[in-house]
């Protein structure tokens, strides 16, 4: 029982930051399902959740994407598309970090020893096939005529830049700024 309490204090945690994240790239001029906004923290937020929490987090990552894609992306017209939308959204970061634990590229176990360049290589991995596999899904099960390199570079450049925004202020900023206020505080 302990274990299933923790797992759903963890994905409630996932469902609210990404909530919050999804809502400040609304605020930053992204009107749903348009990829206007030239930073996105999303994927940074997945990644990071993803390492500090591990896989626990699959399940609020299914859920919370596909409350958010059924009810914002105008491309997705039914539930079938909201699932496979959802699934690109929660298994591509998934699958990166299980892939670099796995060939050991970096060991993600240990956050205590993790290399700011493997985090960089990382969200780039993330995001470039994150953006690969969505502009594959609406070129093929919409209707939506979308150039190819126009929505994979701008997918890929805003979310690889306000990921690496993102996770540089939570992982170096933030324990600075921290510390100048709580000496005690270990960064």
């Amino acid at each position: 029982m302990h274990l299933f309490v923790k797992l759903i204090k963890i994905n409630l945690i996932v469902v609210v930051t990404i909530a919050a994240l999804f809502s400040l790239t609304i605020l930053l001029g992204d009107a749903p399902g348009h990829f206007d906004a030239y930073l996105k923290f999303i994927m940074g937020g997945k990644i990071l959740l993803l390492l500090i929490f591990g896989f626990a987090v699959i399940p609020g990552f299914m859920i919370v994407f596909f409350l958010i894609v059924l009810n914002y992306a105008p491309f997705v017209v039914d539930i079938e598309g909201a699932l496979v939308f959802s699934l690109i959204h929660t298994f591509v970061p998934v699958g990166a970090v299980y892939l670099m634990n796995f060939t050991k590229v970096s060991n993600f176990k240990d956050l205590t020893n993790i290399d700011f360049r493997h985090i960089v290589f990382l969200v780039i991995f993330t995001t470039l096939f994150s953006s690969i596999f969505k502009y594959t899904f609406i070129a093929e099960f919409t209707d939506i005529e979308i150039n190819a390199a126009t929505f994979v570079g701008k997918y890929f450049i805003s979310h690889t830049l306000g990921s690496l925004i993102l996770i540089y202020a939570v992982l170096k900023i933030i324990p600075h700024i921290l510390s100048k206020f709580n000496p005690s505080f270990n960064n």
